[in-house]
């Protein structure tokens, strides 16, 4: 059965809301080319905003794609979703082995342009890090859909808590995060809320950088800024990782910050991302080496497809922030807003982030706040700040604690 075949017949089979939910946690939207892929999109976004809606018919289909969801389109390209929507009312309605070896077969042809891909790179430029990219490649290689059929959790005692313990492979560097958490692992997914000017940057940029962070541990950390200049976040690890203030890196202690950052700057890569897109995110990170995503601010990252509200587009990047992490096994740090309601207080729980009646919560693995008190602390070195785990799946611990923040070098240390 040729590619374009399988698509087909599996966007087909996902008209009906039951098989739709039975398939869709074993489906990566990946393996659809552009157009297909919007009108996988698009028929989730049907079953999302219609609860009732049990079967979605082609003209249904259309409208929802033009007029709500996709409604910007060229000419071609409303030509190519009409052809393919056409095609997909002449197939056949699927058994569901029909459509679990199309689902495995499309992962496989989608690896295999994947391991070409590679290939190709280490014929032209052999090096360490394409030769790391096939070790990675082959560590993302899913047996869920390699073997569709679900296999029960193992129930040896050994195999249970070794995979526990890696669950905590990302080891935070504030003892009393670390105590409440025992570290965080691949898949999950972290929020950072809090109010402007309270240090959400500083500290996620102390997380990484300072002594004992990520980079410190030779983990890769990826960084998408959209909240300031990549350039000054880029000073603001300079600073978390050598303990130095701007002024002392440029007036004659380079040399040192040079040796430092060395230690730790081939693990961390930073880019702008205004106007970045989850697609964006997604693709980079299925061509990249990535240990730890970070998005500052989550809340400004697009997806694609038209909301009614801006709490419906909040809840699909949510949404999609925890897929990014599962899909790619990487751990997803974002960073949110806390509303005005969390103004001049210590404790900041999940319920003051701003839109927070989009379930963005219930997505997250563990959230933390950062709040504060005094409004005009921030003019001392030391500033005092609050730190609240409102939602810990990884432990069920929800400490709350005290720390100090020292702008001038973006670290976070424990108050004594």
């Amino acid at each position: 059965m040729e590619q374009g075949n399988l698509r087909l017949y599996l966007l087909r089979v996902l008209l009906t809301r039951d098989r739709f939910d039975k398939f869709k946690t074993q489906i990566d939207e990946s393996v659809f080319q552009s157009g297909a892929r919007d009108l996988y999109k698009t028929i989730g976004y049907i079953y999302r905003d219609n609860p009732n809606t049990n079967s979605i018919n082609f003209s249904d289909l259309k409208l929802a794609y033009f007029n709500t969801y996709f409604p910007n389109h060229s000419y071609a390209s409303q030509k190519n979703i009409h052809e393919i929507i056409d095609n997909i009312e002449n197939q056949q309605q699927p058994t569901d082995e029909v459509v679990e070896t199309a689902i495995k077969s499309m992962y496989r042809i989608k690896k295999a342009d994947e391991l070409a891909r590679i290939c190709l790179d280490i014929s032209n430029n052999p090096n360490d890090n394409t030769f790391n990219a096939v070790e990675k490649f082959m560590s993302t290689i899913d047996e869920k859909h390699t073997d569709i059929k679900n296999e029960a959790v193992t129930k040896d005692v050994d195999e249970i808590l070794m995979a526990l313990q890696e669950q905590g492979e990302f080891k935070f560097n504030l003892p009393s995060l670390q105590s409440a958490t025992n570290g965080i692992g691949r898949g999950n997914f972290m929020v950072i809320i809090a109010r402007p000017e309270t240090g959400k940057t500083a500290f996620w940029v102390s997380l990484v950088a300072s002594v004992g962070g990520f980079a410190w541990q030779q983990k890769k950390v990826s960084i998408f800024a959209n909240e300031e200049p990549a350039i000054r976040t880029q000073m603001r690890l300079l600073n978390a990782c050598t303990g130095l203030q701007r002024g002392s890196i440029l007036n004659g202690s380079r040399d040192l910050t040079k040796k430092v950052w060395g230690e730790i700057n081939p693990y961390i890569e930073n880019f702008d991302c205004v106007g970045k897109t989850m697609e964006d995110l997604n693709e980079y990170c299925a061509n990249n080496d990535v240990d730890i995503l970070i998005i500052d601010q989550l809340d400004k990252i697009n997806v694609t497809g038209k909301f009614n509200a801006t709490h419906e587009k909040l809840r699909e990047v949510y949404t999609q922030a925890r897929e990014l992490a599962k899909r790619h096994n990487i751990l997803v740090i974002g960073m949110s807003q806390a509303s005005a309601e969390a103004q001049g207080r210590s404790r900041v729980t999940f319920s003051t982030m701003e839109n927070s009646k989009t379930g963005k919560a219930a997505e997250a693995d563990l959230i933390l706040g950062l709040g504060k008190e005094d409004e005009e602390e921030d003019f001392m070195d030391d500033c005092i700040r609050f730190v609240t785990l409102s939602k810990n799946k990884l432990t069920g611990d929800h400490k709350e604690f005290e720390v100090i923040l020292r702008p001038t070098i973006s670290r976070f240390a424990e108050r004594n």
